[in-house]
């Protein structure tokens, strides 16, 4: 480079190349909808079928929207956390029965545990492996909704490494079983919840590994009991939450 004049071509004497991973820092990523009156009364984030947002690991990916977000794709955060948060908009608008944060048939939030090797000139196995992160989705008005064929992982998993131990006075390594444990899976909305998707927080598949949490929570409360919008007030659903299991294969979104 210090032997090129100035203003010559990159591309002419150089090339793209990807750092192997041990030098790639994970880049975190927020995407946010905020509308104005009189805006579009659909308009929010979408993540269409075959999207696919992927990061390094130990990223934070956040998608924030006071109005709709909805996922038909993939969010792939290894060891990261991924965000979706639906925002209050009350100034603009009364109860609006089809806000919500939805995830489609096919849509995968992904923040799994991950094995994140480094390479050597002796063919040993080593590095580290990370635990799982967190999925949160918060609707602090609104629902949530995950449709079958829907997924959440947030799973640990174990690799074997050689690990530099010393017995006898002697260094040797050795085939270690490390351990990334399970993340959490946490879902709050104030309105309801329709829950037909896939949600994994297992442990690894060797004996003491940690498994995950999955934490469901139905809260109005911090939201007001009315919106006052051009002159008119708005009542909000403030009634009692109610959770519902049930093992129907059949299991179909309510009108």
């Amino acid at each position: 480079y210090t032997t090129r004049p100035t203003g010559k071509s990159m591309p002419a004497f150089s090339h793209l190349e990807l750092l192997p991973e041990p030098q790639r820092h994970a880049v975190n990523l927020a995407l946010t909808s905020k509308r104005e009156l009189n805006a579009d009364p659909k308009a929010g984030i979408s993540l269409g079928i075959g999207s696919v947002i992927q990061s390094e690991p130990e990223a934070q990916i956040t998608l924030h929207s006071d109005r709709m977000i909805s996922v038909a794709g993939t969010v792939d955060a290894p060891a990261g956390n991924i965000s979706l948060t639906l925002d209050k908009n009350l100034s603009a608008e009364g109860f609006l029965p089809d806000k919500a944060i939805w995830l489609t048939d096919g849509a995968r939030l992904l923040a799994p545990s991950y094995v994140q090797l480094l390479p050597n000139d002796w063919g040993r196995r080593e590095g580290q492996v990370l635990d799982a992160g967190t999925v949160n989705l918060q609707a602090k008005d609104g629902f949530i909704v995950t449709e079958a064929g829907s997924e959440i992982d947030a799973s640990g998993t174990s690799q074997t490494l050689d690990i530099l131990t010393e017995e006898k006075n002697k260094s040797n390594f050795l085939p270690v079983s490390v351990v990334g444990d399970a993340g959490a899976i946490n879902l709050t909305a104030a309105d309801g919840m329709f829950l037909d998707g896939e949600f994994s927080a297992k442990a690894a598949a060797v004996p003491g590994a940690a498994g995950g949490s999955l934490s469901i929570t139905l809260d109005s409360d911090p939201r007001p009991d009315e919106s006052a919008v051009g002159g008119s007030t708005f009542y909000l659903p403030k009634g009692p939450r109610v959770l519902l299991l049930t093992s129907s294969e059949n299991s179909t979104l309510p009108e």
